[in-house]
């Protein structure tokens, strides 16, 4: 897998574990290029990239039945995120500083308000950087931040990707909503077999390596993955025995 598709999947990580996972605001623009944006750190217009969890999703769908056609991105920032009264104003949100991903320069149907017009790619600009890890000196490690409509951004984390080891594997226990079945066994399991620490880290072996003996679940039986392992043997054992006893 790329190591952006991970850094993507980590950030989100980091927004969740900050409580502000359900919409990530990762690829935007400050400004038009070439311009002094008004607020270096702060969105101006472009979704890019967002990333929604299911719960995040169905409230942004919930508030778009009620709007009027218009550009997405201005409706969900100015309309919404940047509002602290509506409901996707106080959902659990963020953007990633600087912007993740943009576009190469490429004909546009509303740029500069004519159709045939080029808009520039913004990969020059102070605002911007390109990638997701360092691969400059000039660069800086990025941020998350809460939505704010004016002032300076509502800092909740610095991201350095990447991390160390397994610092940032999804090892949490999500809200109910966000499940269709909400069995907390399996995160009982991990928890009693010290897999995963009490801040939600992933602290267990690493992949191919040993994972222990097999451990009953709340009901007292084991998983049907184990189960169906040792009605294998069993029948295995059976067959067998069968075959000794035949005459």
């Amino acid at each position: 897998m790329q190591d952006e598709i991970v850094d993507l999947v980590q950030l989100c990580n980091v927004a969740a574990r900050k409580d502000a996972g359900d919409i990530v605001w990762l690829g935007w623009n400050a400004a038009d290029p070439g311009q002094k944006p008004k607020r270096m750190l702060s969105i101006k217009y472009g979704a890019q990239l967002i990333a929604y969890t299911p719960a995040g999703a169905r409230e942004c769908l919930n508030s778009m039945r009620g709007a009027k056609p218009q550009h997405f991105d201005c409706w969900l920032l100015y309309d919404n995120l940047n509002k602290p009264t509506t409901a996707l104003g106080q959902a659990k949100s963020c953007c990633a500083i600087p912007p993740v991903g943009g576009y190469a320069a490429h004909e546009s149907l509303n740029y500069q308000g004519g159709r045939g017009k080029t808009r520039p790619s913004s990969w020059g600009e102070k605002w911007c950087q390109e990638g997701t890890r360092l691969a400059r000196p000039s660069q800086k490690h990025g941020w998350l931040a809460r939505f704010t409509s004016a002032g300076h951004p509502d800092w909740l984390a610095q991201v350095m990707l990447p991390p160390p080891a397994t610092k940032l594997h999804w090892a949490t226990e999500a809200p109910p909503e966000h499940w269709h079945d909400p069995d907390l066994t399996w995160q009982r399991l991990l928890r009693l077999r010290g897999w995963v620490s009490e801040q939600g880290c992933w602290v267990g072996p690493a992949r191919c390596q040993s994972k222990g003996k097999a451990e009953k679940g709340k009901s007292g039986s084991f998983s049907p993955r184990e189960k169906g392992k040792r009605a294998g043997k069993g029948q295995a054992v059976r067959r067998r025995q069968k075959k000794k006893t035949k005459p």
